[in-house]
């Protein structure tokens, strides 16, 4: 059996938190919650993350800074961050791809939307975790 993939789920709502979990563990991946940016920026420096999934909105640090600051940090700049947001401003998703995002996915999103989105960013990819 190959290893799952790891994915850091990071937002401040745990509803969504709880959601995502479901999701992607239903999947066969791992996962690990974050409340914040800067919870998220910890936890993808102390633990091998296959991918990230970024609130933008969040209390502490918003998810568009902690993207800034993850692909600033040779440890994390290659993992992929997929931001995931309730605001539809072209502004927003603007700064989210500029500070490296690798997409912009807006609430609420389907399962299969964002799972399709997570794995298409690690298609080819090796779990880095166990």
């Amino acid at each position: 059996m190959t290893r799952a993939f790891t994915i850091l789920l990071a937002d401040d709502d745990p509803n969504v938190r709880m959601f995502l979990a479901r999701t992607f563990e239903h999947m066969g991946c791992r996962t690990i919650e974050a409340a914040s940016g800067a919870d998220a920026i910890d936890v993808a420096r102390s633990t091998l993350v296959d991918a990230i999934v970024m609130d933008i909105d969040m209390p502490v640090m918003n998810g568009i800074v902690a993207t800034r600051l993850l692909k600033r940090n040779k440890l994390t700049a290659g993992i992929p961050i997929i931001a995931l947001s309730g605001g539809m401003g072209d502004r927003q998703r603007h700064d989210a791809m500029a500070a490296g995002c690798a997409n912009y996915l807006t609430k609420p999103v389907a399962p299969g939307t964002i799972v399709a989105e997570v794995l298409h960013w690690l298609k080819g990819a090796v779990p880095k975790s166990s």
